[in-house]
């Protein structure tokens, strides 16, 4: 079956891409499985920030940095990178509220593109 490319805005799935080759039902199952840790792994991180468990919030940031590289936005990963160097270092804890702000503007648009792409796979496998 032949695949439909679809420009993203928001994702860049060139890593996996290179990882499914021409498979798209491992492409298919690699979004799905995106689709199921990230809300998963973001819902984390927005309660350990919550409750100020900076432990916790440096251990789910450390694990997305995996999951950020399927999803290659540049953005989210450099933010991700800077929260958790904030939180090893426990300095500037200041900057938690606007690197969350730019999760908070992120996340819903990289999930749409996530969803839209999966949708799009799903319809040919």
């Amino acid at each position: 079956m032949e695949s439909t490319i679809i420009i993203h805005q928001f994702i860049d799935l060139n890593y996996i891409n290179l990882m499914a080759g021409e498979d798209e039902l491992m492409k298919k199952l690699m979004l799905e499985m995106l689709l199921e840790e990230v809300p998963r792994e973001v819902e984390k991180m927005y309660q350990f920030y919550d409750y100020k468990e900076w432990d916790e919030l440096r251990r789910v940031s450390h694990k997305m940095k995996m999951l950020l590289a399927f999803i290659g936005n540049d953005l989210w990963s450099s933010t991700n990178r800077e929260l958790e160097l904030v939180l090893k270092l426990r300095s500037n804890l200041e900057k938690l509220p606007d690197l969350f702000a730019i999760l908070d503007n992120i996340y819903p648009k990289v999930l749409e593109e996530l969803r839209a792409e999966y949708e799009g796979i799903e319809a040919l496998v």
